[in-house]
């Protein structure tokens, strides 16, 4: 014994109802392409609030910084008071602090040039693989210009 389904006829669709189907598709494509344009810019739109902070979160940060902001001013206030209450530099020691002050600055300026034409006088017979002056100061780590 065999069984076959009922099956519908199939119903052939007239030229005007295939003509109705296209414009339909054709509407519905035009449709489409605006709600993609539409969704663009509502999503760009979204974007641009989602990166703007919220007031809340903004208040929240503004009393953040205000307890900061005591915090420093009252650890400013102790260290004026302890630098206040320390001791005052007398005129002789204000002296001999700049004293010693030129002085090693001296020292310093003399070092320094002897450093460069010392740095000179070693690279004046460079070989051609080597870098330049300036290059091989740098990748030596000194500091300062030559």
């Amino acid at each position: 014994m065999v069984y076959h389904a009922v099956q519908e006829t199939s119903s052939e669709a007239t030229p005007e109802e295939l003509a109705a189907m296209d414009d339909r598709i054709t509407s519905l494509k035009e449709q489409l392409e605006s709600v993609k344009v539409q969704e663009k810019t509502l999503k760009a739109e979204l974007a641009v609030l989602n990166s703007r902070v919220s007031s809340t979160e903004l208040l929240s940060q503004i009393g953040q910084l205000e307890l900061r902001k005591d915090t420093l001013n009252d650890q400013l206030a102790h260290l004026c008071k302890e630098t206040a209450t320390d001791r005052i530099v007398t005129e002789e020691e204000s002296n001999r602090v700049q004293k010693d002050w030129a002085t090693w600055k001296k020292h310093a300026s003399l070092r320094k040039l002897a450093c460069r034409e010392l740095w000179l006088k070693c690279t004046e017979v460079l070989p051609d693989n080597v870098k330049s002056r300036e290059e091989l100061w740098e990748s030596f780590g000194m500091e300062g210009e030559l």
